[in-house]
């Protein structure tokens, strides 16, 4: 959604109003995006994410502090440990963002030590990325809530549309969602996403899910690089790791 945004607001692009389609060759595959345009600007992206699948339901899972919990584990473009938010006594909202980072970070640590994953058509995608902490509205017909914890240890502001894939999957997995129903899902801001799941399909051996997801991006910055002339080094130098072993643990 970003991506699509930014090529047709600063012109990389061409836009044509009132819809602009663009294909992106991501790490997970081709993604096909469809920009709403008027006067110049994106009002919103539609995106047909790569088909979506589950790997594991309710595996059980060893983290340090917590003991034993269940995760469900699916594919939207990226692994995911998605976890269920009440079950460890966490109500999704920007108070319980500490929490959930800590926690989400020892889940998602733990999920790679323990939990053997690989895509069959995609060898190397072959780890659980990020933890998800799912989450319901209080009443009837309530969105879906959820949040993200990303490397090395922040909340994803938006409801993340690699995890909604994945929530999707695992979802219709479950009997929980059927192809053509709308649902919303917010973030632990409340940002929110539109989703549903058009048909379904499969990954090699796996029932898979084909999800899109709505939403929409705004530029917050535009940054310039240069070379000074006189600068020794202006293509920049090269060094063995120095990230540190927090960066290698995480």
């Amino acid at each position: 959604m970003c991506v699509t945004m930014v090529l047709l607001e600063t012109g990389m692009l061409p836009m044509t109003e009132p819809e602009t389609r663009v294909i992106l060759d991501t790490p997970a595959g081709l993604v096909t995006a469809v920009a709403a345009c008027r006067d110049g600007k994106v009002e919103k992206v539609t995106v047909d994410v790569v088909a979506s699948f589950v790997e594991h339901l309710d595996h059980p899972l060893e983290v340090e502090g917590l003991g034993r919990i269940k995760v469900d584990v699916a594919f939207g473009g990226v692994y995911f440990a998605l976890v269920d938010a009440k079950s460890l006594g966490i109500s999704i909202g920007p108070g319980a963002a500490r929490e959930m980072v800590e926690l989400g970070m020892r889940i998602t640590k733990a999920a790679k030590q323990q939990i053997e994953v690989v895509h069959p058509e995609r060898s190397e995608l072959n780890a659980v990325g990020y933890t998800m902490f799912c989450g319901r509205e209080e009443g009837p017909g309530g969105n879906l809530k959820s949040g993200t914890v990303i490397h090395p240890g922040r909340m994803d502001r938006s409801p993340c549309g690699t995890g909604t894939a994945a929530r999707l999957a695992t979802m219709h997995a479950r009997g929980e969602i059927e192809v053509g129903e709308k649902v919303t899902q917010l973030s632990i801001i409340d940002s929110r996403f539109d989703a549903e799941i058009i048909a379904t399909t499969t990954v090699g051996n796996r029932p898979a899910v084909l999800p899109r997801i709505s939403g929409r991006a705004w530029i917050y910055g535009l940054y310039q690089l240069g070379v000074d002339p006189s600068d020794p080094y202006p293509l920049g130098y090269t060094l063995s790791d120095t990230w540190g072993p927090a960066i290698a643990e995480a």
